[in-house]
């Protein structure tokens, strides 16, 4: 039986730059659909699961915010 292992994935580190855009458009909208996705990808030149994974972890970091501000 072949043992397979989960391949870890490094942390991305984003620059001042991407955070900017990946920011502005968080400002936007909380959601980016896949053309924007894509659109956002090549401009960043970030893999379209890393801006994915991003747009996650800002939605849950906001709802976070508001509900302290909320209380």
């Amino acid at each position: 039986m072949i043992e397979r292992r989960k391949t870890t994935r490094k942390r991305t580190t984003f620059t001042v730059e991407q955070l900017y855009v990946l920011e502005h458009y968080f400002g936007r909208s909380q959601y980016v659909g896949a053309v924007e996705r894509a659109r956002l990808s090549v401009m960043l030149g970030l893999e379209e699961m890393q801006i994915k994974i991003w747009f996650q972890n800002r939605r849950i970091r906001w709802r976070r915010d508001e509900n302290r501000r909320a209380t």
